[in-house]
């Protein structure tokens, strides 16, 4: 599925390349994989490249997006990140790791949610963290 279907987000800020899952209101898991070409690592860091914990943030935060601006009530809203809590970075991403991303949502009322998110290089956890949301 195209991720684009359902969040706002485009190119260069689109960090999902596909939907693999996608429970309205309840989760979403999808799949991103960093070119080693990617001008975001002629900064970070020179010689050793290493995607960004925040864009790995982000990117959970856009799968969670997606589960929750599926919902009919929620469709051509936008989902706004509010907060992050107990982010964990168990070990770094290299570019051309494919990442799995996967989000539940945990909680949604008023506006406001939130999500559980992980992700996953192969079977190993790299990252993972509370994320608080609002729907506008």
């Amino acid at each position: 599925m195209n991720p684009a279907d359902f969040i706002p987000h485009r190119h260069p800020f689109l960090l999902v390349d596909k939907l693999l899952t996608l429970e309205a209101g309840i989760s979403a898991s999808g799949v991103k994989k960093w070119s080693k070409d990617d001008p975001i690592f002629q900064g970070h860091f020179p010689g050793e490249p290493v995607v960004p914990g925040v864009l790995l943030l982000e990117a959970l935060a856009q799968v969670g997006a997606a589960a929750v601006l599926a919902q009919a009530e929620y469709k051509g809203r936008k989902a706004f990140l509010a907060k992050i809590e107990e982010a964990h970075f168990l070990r770094v991403v290299r570019p051309e790791e494919e990442v799995i991303l996967k989000t539940t949502v945990r909680s949604l009322k008023a506006g406001f949610g939130e999500g559980l998110g992980e992700a996953l290089v192969g079977d190993e956890i790299v990252v993972k963290g509370k994320i608080i949301f609002k729907v506008v």
